[in-house]
């Protein structure tokens, strides 16, 4: 594994408010890559109000998987025009997840290392949240 340090912005629009909000974070990350698959892994914090809780990508030029393992538990797939559906577990309970993903643009070269993740898509936490993100992930 590679260490490396990348920037994770995300813009979440709220469609019911039609507010964009904007979180970004640099943190260390773990970087791997086997059989055509890319692996990053980092630990949230609390700016991302996902603290204690460790996340896990998969990426491939067309479909993307993000794991959260800890206090945040879930689990979102990312492939172009598919919906996916899960259970986000939270200390507050369990609450339906629905995402849609509209587009993907990820490249990735080996020297010198770089890495760029784009995924734009629409999501909804069941009675609490409805609108469209944006996540870009970059090694810094």
């Amino acid at each position: 594994m590679k260490d490396i340090v990348i920037k994770i912005k995300t813009v979440q629009h709220d469609n019911a408010t039609n507010i964009s909000d904007v979180i970004e974070l640099t943190t260390e990350a773990k970087y791997t890559k086997k059989n055509n698959n890319h692996y990053l892994v980092y630990e949230e914090s609390e700016l991302s109000g996902l603290e204690d809780t460790t996340t896990k990508i998969k990426m491939t030029s067309n479909k993307v998987e993000l794991k959260r393992i800890g206090k945040h538990d879930s689990e979102m797939v990312f492939e172009n025009k598919r919906r996916f559906e899960s259970l986000m577990t939270t200390p507050m309970g369990n609450i339906p997840l629905e995402i849609l993903t509209n587009r993907i643009s990820f490249n990735q070269q080996d020297e010198p290392f770089k890495l760029d993740l784009e995924v734009e898509y629409s999501i909804s936490l069941k009675g609490l949240f409805q609108g469209k993100n944006v996540m870009k992930i970059e090694v810094i």
